[in-house]
């Protein structure tokens, strides 16, 4: 990650880069959805990663762990999400 902002970015925005990525926990964000998506690998992958991303920006606060999206799978017809 250090590198593509690295390589991305003038100077005076890496230190603010740095900090917007790691205060939206943006790393953790990528981190649940990969786990889900090698857990469950959906038919839809696209679709799944449209729906973690739903859920997720409806549920202000929430607490993001890695196996989050293995314990619910967003295209289950059966599973309201709520985690």
């Amino acid at each position: 990650m250090d590198q593509l902002i690295e390589s991305a970015l003038p100077a005076d925005g890496k230190l603010e880069a740095k900090k917007y990525i790691h205060d939206n926990e943006i790393p953790r964000l990528f981190e649940c959805i990969l786990a889900g998506l090698l857990y469950h690998r959906p038919s839809e992958p696209i679709q799944f990663v449209q729906s973690c991303v739903d859920f997720v920006s409806h549920k202000k606060g929430i607490t993001l762990t890695w196996d989050m999206f293995i314990r619910w799978n967003p295209l289950s017809d059966t599973d309201s999400g709520d985690l």
